[in-house]
């Protein structure tokens, strides 16, 4: 399989290193392909790799953006069936991505929207990032901690 995908070489930073350079970054700038710094999480049956693809204030403006531009799921296809009976998902939810997708789970099926062109942007950003290209997203929107 790993034939078929194009990995990025990814610069794996230590706790003391990830502590110095977050002091020195102002939370207010763009990230830039050079201030991304890959981080690990590991323990048992765990090994994560992840970063900080975007500032406090672009993550905080895009999810603005995809508060005022999505549409979410209504009437079927915001609930789940439990023991035959239907109910609401207590959060709001809507997934994109390529046609003909779709993602079932508790007794629904719910078809991929196109994608926004908001959500290509961060799609596209992601692939640069990565060397991975993703065909499906799901949206969930919680009101409260409760949700999750």
């Amino acid at each position: 399989m790993d034939r078929f995908v194009v990995k990025k070489q990814k610069l794996i930073a230590t706790n003391e290193k990830l502590k110095a350079l977050e002091e020195e970054h102002d939370e207010k700038e763009p990230q830039t392909e050079a201030s991304l710094i890959w981080r690990k999480i590991t323990a048992e049956k765990l090994d994560c790799d992840y970063l900080l693809l975007y500032s406090k204030s672009e993550a905080d403006k895009l999810l603005r953006e995809c508060e005022e531009t999505l549409t979410y799921n209504s009437g079927r296809l915001a609930q789940v069936q439990v023991f035959g009976k239907w109910h609401d998902i207590p959060r709001k939810q809507v997934a994109h991505g390529n046609e003909g997708l779709h993602y079932t789970f508790s007794g629904n099926t719910v078809p991929a929207r196109p994608w926004t062109p908001l959500l290509l942007k961060i799609k596209e950003r992601i692939t640069q990032v990565t060397g991975h290209s993703f065909n499906f997203v799901l949206i969930n929107s919680c009101c409260h901690e409760l949700d999750w």
